[in-house]
């Protein structure tokens, strides 16, 4: 599943980013590294972009940018939905 593919409210975990480029590094600078929770805060009225929260800040990123991040359900949340 993809990062941009998670809903607001819901939260994962990053398993890998796809890209090795200067952006691709660049998301790696923020945090976007394997094992970081995110949670999707809100998504804009037209669906780019996308507010998100990890490491305890905010960072928006657009659509296409989101989609290079692969993400897992958070196991954790499951549990305790239950």
């Amino acid at each position: 599943m993809r990062l941009n593919d998670v809903k607001p409210g819901e939260k994962c975990v990053i398993k890998s980013v796809k890209t090795h480029n200067t952006f691709g590094k660049r998301l790696c600078d923020l945090g976007f590294v394997e094992g970081t929770g995110v949670t999707v805060l809100a998504v804009a009225p037209l669906g780019d972009p996308i507010e998100f929260y990890l490491r305890g800040y905010r960072i928006t990123l657009r659509k296409n940018e989101a989609a290079l991040v692969e993400v897992v359900p958070d196991e954790r949340e499951r549990i305790w939905k239950r």
